[in-house]
Parts: C-alpha cells; sequence; structure tokens
C-alpha cells in the first residue's frame, strides 16, 4: 500500500492540520518523561501517514515550522509504534515489516534522514534500531524544544 498523496494545508485543511500539530506536541512532552522513546507514550489521534509528506499550498494558514512538526511528528509517531511491537515481541510482525519495506521504496522520509535511517535499522535488529531512536530524539523532539524556547 502506497502511503497517501501529501497533506496539503490551505483554507480548508489548515484546522486538520493545527489538531495534529497539537497531538505531536502532547506526544514530545510525554517523550520528555522518558528522556527518548519510551512504551506506550500518548501518540494521539492523527495518522502520521497523512501528515508525513505535509505541504503549505496556500500560505497564511500555518508556516514552515508547522509544516516541519507535522512531518518530522509523523515520522516519530511511526518510529513509536514500530519501538512499542519490539517491547512487546522479540521480532517484529511480517505486516510491520511489510510496512516499513513501503514507506522505503516510496521514499517516504528521504526528507527525513535520521527517521529514515532508524526505519532502516527497525529490519536489522532492535539494539541498533534504538541507537538511531536517540538521534531522532535529539534531532526532532529536543531541536523543536529547543527552537521554541529561544528568544
Amino acid at each position: 500500500m502506497a502511503p497517501p498523496k501529501p497533506f496539503e494545508v490551505d483554507a480548508n485543511t489548515y484546522f486538520e492540520a493545527h489538531e495534529a500539530i497539537r497531538d505531536i506536541l502532547f506526544m514530545y512532552y510525554d517523550m520528555d518523561d522518558y528522556r527518548g522513546f519510551g512504551h506506550s507514550l500518548n501518540l494521539g489521534k492523527f495518522d502520521p501517514l497523512v501528515f508525513l509528506n505535509a505541504n503549505i499550498v496556500e500560505p497564511g494558514y500555518i508556516f514552515d515550522e508547522g509544516v516541519l512538526v507535522l512531518q518530522e511528528g509523523s515520522a516519530v509517531k511511526i518510529l513509536c509504534e514500530i519501538s512499542d511491537e519490539f517491547d512487546e515481541q522479540p521480532r517484529l510482525s511480517t505486516q510491520t515489516e511489510t510496512r516499513i519495506d513501503e514507506l522505503l521504496s516510496a521514499k517516504s522520509m528521504i526528507h527525513l534522514p535520521e527517521a529514515e535511517t532508524a526505519l532502516r535499522s527497525a529490519l536489522l535488529n532492535y539494539e541498533e534500531f534504538n541507537v538511531n531512536l536517540g538521534e531522532v530524539y535529539e534531532s526532532y523532539v529536543l531541536k523543536l524544544f529547543r527552537r521554541l524556547a529561544a528568544p
């Protein structure tokens, strides 16, 4: 199954984008308690495949920072779901491996190199995947908190 068409932010869709950003910020806040990826985080209700390649088609309803949060947060949610599965069983299910293969084949995370590296490593082994999750946490979650706190 190919990822859906990129979400386009405009006058008709910005509210949905804002709701997803709210979920992502809460997910990041929950991650802060673990200082990284943890088990059964509050991931929100948004579909990460919808927002993974979001873009602005009508300026004024969301800024570039918001689109970046949508893209990175979508990747983080996908990786959280994979991490949860690893926490519950020693090997990923065939369904999850297929989903990863599809995302990689479609180059869905090519614009998010840390997330793409983590996704690739999930197919290899948990230890490497876990190391790469730390890079994603640093590059996306902590970096966003730093940007938001900057004067």
